[in-house]
């Protein structure tokens, strides 16, 4: 990999990110199968940390062996399961590893995935997350004390592009701009399938500076989009599009059509792309051909 994933931001040449989710073991040949099938084809793999707070191999470990097998890696860290200590420690050793590619989330509660009576950290807020990377990054650890070396990080954040309020709406953007003056640079969204609130949010982090990454996903049928719709926040399925899946004859086609027309209609304002494949992995090489 002679170019960065900063440096495909850089040159604007608007990366695709592939959201590759750890197993649940220790069996990697399904994470084999995926990276074979799209080779060469991904800027990028993003591999989140303990998606839907289902226990899983730690981040950390599976982006080594992606960069291991020749891929750019993003590993997510949240402060969901990770106090202070725990949190920076985490980063130095991913960094020793070779990886400077870090997302950083807020996670998800325990109560919501396999182990229930898991206790939630959540010792730093989105804020804190942001002070103790860039401290790491300035050779100091979060209370000042002198590292043995510094680190250079290359630091996105996952963002919301829709509130529940206006005024909600005005301070994650007056955060997000704090960030990028404080050395963050890219933003992922949750999945994106209508412009109207995305294209204006994504226009006023650009004007910032910030690098905007949607994601993008396969809609596989009515039934998905109707759960997205009632659970999953600030995210809206059109009624057109849950028509056509529906309907469709051929609904993997369907979905990758779906997909690039969500595309066509964003990308304009987007600095790249990030494939959320919920499992229709094997469907992925279809949508980078029709994409």
């Amino acid at each position: 990999m002679e170019v960065s994933l900063k440096e495909l931001f850089s040159q604007a040449k608007r990366p695709i990110l592939y959201e590759i989710t750890p197993p649940k073991g220790v069996d990697l040949s399904s994470v084999d199968a995926i990276v074979d099938s799209i080779r060469g084809r991904i800027s990028a793999y993003v591999v989140p940390e303990y998606p839907s707070a289902v226990m899983r191999m730690d981040p950390v470990f599976l982006a080594k062996y992606l960069e291991d097998k020749g891929e750019r890696a993003v590993y997510e860290v949240t402060s969901a399961h990770r106090n202070s200590i725990a949190f920076q420690g985490t980063i130095l050793g991913a960094y020793v590893f070779g990886l400077e590619n870090i997302l950083l989330s807020q996670g998800v509660n325990p109560k919501l995935g396999d182990h229930p009576q898991a206790k939630e950290v959540s010792d730093l807020d989105r804020d804190g997350m942001v002070e103790a990377v860039l401290s790491l990054r300035r050779g100091k650890d979060l209370t000042g004390h002198e590292l043995d070396g510094s680190l250079d990080l290359y630091v996105g954040m996952r963002v919301h592009y829709r509130t529940v309020t206006e005024e909600a709406m005005t301070l994650e953007l007056k955060k997000i701009e704090e960030w990028i003056s404080k050395g963050v640079s890219f933003f992922i969204t949750p999945i994106v399938f209508n412009e109207r609130h995305y294209k204006p949010f994504s226009r006023k982090v650009r004007e910032m500076g910030g690098r905007m990454v949607p994601s993008i996903t396969l809609l596989k049928s009515a039934g998905m989009a109707r759960f997205i719709n009632r659970h999953i926040e600030g995210v809206e399925v059109p009624d057109v599009f849950i028509n056509e899946i529906m309907r469709a004859p051929d609904k993997v086609k369907t979905a990758c059509d779906i997909a690039k027309k969500v595309w066509d209609s964003i990308g304009d304002e987007s600095d790249g792309m990030m494939i959320v494949p919920y499992g229709w992995d094997t469907k992925v090489p279809m949508l980078l051909d029709i994409l």
